[in-house]
């Protein structure tokens, strides 16, 4: 469920559960889908996804928790800044490549794209 916490994988292990928290407490990704993915659009809704998070950890996510983290609001000026030797590989078509790097930063970060992939 993206627009909720639950992990969409099966079964349910440590690892679900602990990627479920983590977008709760530091990774806020805004990130839905509309029409043009492989999955059913489901827009990003920050009043649901918060409501899930406490209905399931009781905690609210703060959506400055990276911004705090990465001392920026950009995250390409901070990876620019302090990143290197860095490769983001991204299929087009996975919903979360919208969040993601999608051009080359400098000449060792490096972005890999595959429009028809995942």
């Amino acid at each position: 469920m993206l627009i909720g916490v639950e992990s969409p994988f099966k079964p349910i292990t440590n690892r679900t559960i602990a990627w479920e928290w983590q977008r709760c407490s530091e990774l806020i990704f805004p990130i839905g889908c509309e029409n043009d993915t492989m999955l059913p659009a489901r827009p990003f809704n920050f009043v649901k996804f918060k409501e899930s998070c406490r209905s399931r950890f009781g905690i609210s996510p703060n959506p400055h928790t990276p911004i705090s983290f990465f001392k920026s609001k950009n995250l390409v000026e901070s990876l620019t800044r302090f990143g290197g030797n860095i490769i983001f590989s991204n299929g087009l078509r996975d919903p979360f490549s919208s969040g993601g790097i999608l051009d080359d930063l400098s000449d060792t970060i490096v972005v890999l794209t595959t429009t028809k992939g995942m």
